[in-house]
């Protein structure tokens, strides 16, 4: 993976989960107004938009959630990768002795299905 690719990922994470935390937060707002006024000591003002703290919450909130996801995801698929590809695996397999040719043929194989 390189790295504009984990960019790329983390970026559209954030950006999926900001858009998620909007709708939801912007959806309760619309839907049950009461909750924010509730939770928010400032919520009986009469200035309180329930709509607004609803939104950039729901934002906010859902683009940390997406760095986080979009950052595990990367770093996953790295350490996957770095695994895989890792030396010592390499050093491994080519000290093992190839088969000879009697323990290839006589090696039992799948019957085909």
């Amino acid at each position: 993976m390189t790295i504009a690719k984990g960019f790329v990922i983390t970026f559209a994470s954030g950006l999926l989960c900001a858009a998620g935390g909007g709708a939801l937060g912007y959806a309760l707002a619309v839907l049950s107004p009461a909750y924010y006024r509730g939770v928010f000591q400032a919520g009986r003002a009469p200035g309180f938009d329930p709509v607004a703290v609803g939104l950039g919450l729901g934002i906010s909130q859902g683009l940390i959630a997406g760095l986080l996801v979009g950052a595990v995801v990367v770093l996953a698929v790295a350490w996957c990768n770095s695994r895989r590809d890792s030396p010592e695996r390499d050093l491994v397999q080519r000290s093992r002795p190839a088969p000879s040719s009697s323990e290839a043929f006589y090696r039992r194989r799948r019957p085909d299905r």
